[in-house]
């Protein structure tokens, strides 16, 4: 049985202007967190906190081994074997045979082999982080027209608003006094 599409319904939320810095960071965080920048978005939902490099390094690591873990690194054991981290077993050809009980619970899970390695807005690992990250464009492209009289300051990217990157059609921010 075909799963039904449902429509998507534009709905209207009013916020005060002093609401709007606090949504783009929690947009921007949780844009950061589902991307893999796992630092960047602690530094920024904690900016009056003054976390050392090393206590947010810490942070990242931790929730990027459980969150995004790595692919089975294979080594050669030296006599005749092949290991990795998940406790694989494999076969002389160095395939495996036999998943641990690790790698079958992390295997489905987004996999970020590289300390600096993220995922891109739009990227289908990113789920809803994409519509976050627009959405917290389209705040701060309304910020950017407020903030210079409703000029654009063609040196100043927050005016650019967002790129369609997701299947939900973009946002339109306005002033009350367009209405």
């Amino acid at each position: 049985m075909k799963k039904k599409k449902t429509e998507s319904k534009k709905v209207l939320i009013e916020f005060d202007e002093k609401h709007l810095s606090t949504l783009t960071t929690a947009l921007e965080v949780y844009s950061r967190l589902r991307s893999g920048q796992i630092k960047m978005a602690v530094n920024s939902a904690f900016y009056d906190i003054n976390l050392s490099y090393q206590e947010s390094q810490y942070i990242e690591n931790t929730v990027r081994f459980i969150v995004f873990p790595s692919t089975p690194i294979r080594e050669y054991d030296g006599h005749g074997g092949f290991y990795d981290q998940y406790d694989n077993e494999y076969n002389d050809e160095g395939s495996i045979i036999n998943e641990s009980d690790e790698w079958k619970t992390k295997k489905p899970r987004p996999h970020l082999d590289h300390p600096n390695s993220s995922f891109g807005v739009g990227c289908c690992e990113m789920k809803d982080g994409t519509v976050a990250w627009e959405i917290k464009k389209a705040i701060e492209q309304y910020q950017h027209y407020q903030r210079n009289d409703g000029m654009r300051r063609i040196c100043d990217v927050s005016g650019d608003g967002a790129m369609q990157m997701s299947e939900v059609c973009l946002l339109y921010t306005s002033d009350a006094a367009d209405e």
